[in-house]
């Protein structure tokens, strides 16, 4: 039988528990129960406390407050309960120390082991170090085996093929050429060639290096599997970069619609995160490589022509008066293929408003936006539409789309 890890934490923190619940198994060999909280009352002695003894470890997740809180003086707390069964039964316990704090000396009597015993620090940049040990902890106390390390779990709705990106550079004028075999529903790459434009306030042009662009905005489904896939609480993808106040779960009955109330930061991280999955390099585009997508050589008022067509876009005189599949505007595509550049969301760029032509760090002040919207007029809907707005804040109709800064094959 497979060796088992029985994790329990305080309300506070589960999402360091939920992510050393999915991750520990990547580190060494054993399958994680995480303490369910729907067993309480009189069925935590006959269902849950059981579970406990018959593990082969416990990790307990603590901070400073936990072992000072009154309630862990009570004999009928959850987590007390939790760990005085798994020292009467003889399973060792495992501290996770958030932050680095750990429980004083002064704690229950019949739960006292737990401050003596050999815990690991967990913070939001020793995540990945902090697994590590406590995987070589458990092979050194517990007898498990170690194994090599593989990708983290991936999202609901997403796909993942055991084979790794490979990157393979062409020689000549052919740009690189990245290879993913991980996909999202309706996560298209549309490779570019290089160019060069005029943009706002830029005197003369503006060259362009081949890229990869997605050929519709983020959708909510896409969206959702950042999410499922625990990337609000993975520290990873939130270095250097403000943490929204709380998450908006987009809804699930129009899976195929824009994302929106996505802060520019969230963007971000969702670019970081998928660039993980990838083995790709992705990001945000810059205000050219929005614009190039847009119009290439043509260099059309809209994506699709010269002339305004209400058919092949979704603003305000659409009446739709909300967002609309990303899909159902494929006669307004650009001479390169790329939907919905025109109407339904804003989409968040990389380039500082006023300084269009670089890309900006995460200490940008007002990215731009393009596209329009369905709540904009048919002015916002061309191809050289620009707007601004600050990256901490968010709307109901901005979203973004992706870049990969090779050619996906």
């Amino acid at each position: 039988m497979a060796s088992s890890v029985f994790i329990s934490y305080r309300r506070k923190d589960w999402a360091l528990a939920q992510l050393i619940a999915r991750d520990l198994g990547n580190y060494i060999e054993v399958e994680t129960v995480m303490d369910d909280r729907s067993i309480d009352g009189g069925a935590l002695a006959e269902k849950l406390l059981p579970q406990v003894a018959a593990s082969t470890a416990v990790v307990v997740v603590v901070t400073a407050q936990t072992f000072e809180e009154d309630r862990i003086k009570r004999s009928d707390d959850r987590l007390r309960r939790i760990l005085s069964a798994a020292i009467k039964a003889r399973r060792p316990v495992f501290p996770v120390y958030v932050d680095g704090a750990r429980p004083r000396y002064t704690i229950p009597e019949d739960i006292r082991a737990v401050a003596w015993a050999e815990g690991v620090s967990f913070s939001a940049v020793s995540y990945e170090s902090g697994l590590d040990k406590l995987a070589h902890l458990m092979a050194i106390q517990v007898g498990v085996a170690r194994r090599q390390r593989v990708a983290a779990a991936v999202g609901a709705g997403a796909v993942a093929i055991n084979e790794p990106a490979q990157l393979r550079l062409i020689t000549g004028d052919t740009p690189m050429v990245s290879y993913s075999h991980y996909a999202l529903p309706l996560l298209e790459w549309v490779n570019i060639p290089a160019g060069s434009l005029t943009l706002h306030t830029v005197v003369g042009a503006f060259e362009v290096p081949a890229y990869a662009i997605s050929r519709y905005p983020v959708t909510r489904e896409q969206y959702r599997a950042f999410i499922n896939d625990l990337g609000y609480s993975d520290q990873r993808w939130w270095t250097d970069m403000v943490y929204p106040d709380g998450v908006e779960l987009p809804d699930s009955d129009y899976a195929d619609h824009p994302v929106t109330n996505i802060s520019w930061y969230e963007a971000v991280a969702f670019c970081r995160w998928l660039s993980h999955h990838t083995g790709l390099d992705i990001g945000l585009p810059t205000e050219a490589q929005w614009q190039w997508a847009a119009h290439g050589e043509a260099r059309t008022l809209y994506p699709w022509g010269d002339t305004f067509d209400l058919s092949r876009c979704n603003i305000k005189e659409s009446g739709f008066g909300g967002t609309t599949p990303v899909t159902r505007f494929e006669g307004g595509v650009s001479p390169f293929g790329v939907a919905d550049l025109s109407g339904n969301v804003w989409e968040w760029t990389s380039s500082e408003y006023d300084s269009p032509d670089r890309e900006a760090d995460l200490q940008i002040a007002s990215p731009t936006l393009r596209g329009g919207s369905f709540e904009e007029r048919m002015k916002h809907a061309r191809t050289t539409s620009r707007a601004r707005y600050y990256p901490h804040l968010r709307r109901h109709d901005l979203g973004f789309r992706l870049i990969s800064r090779t050619w996906v094959g």
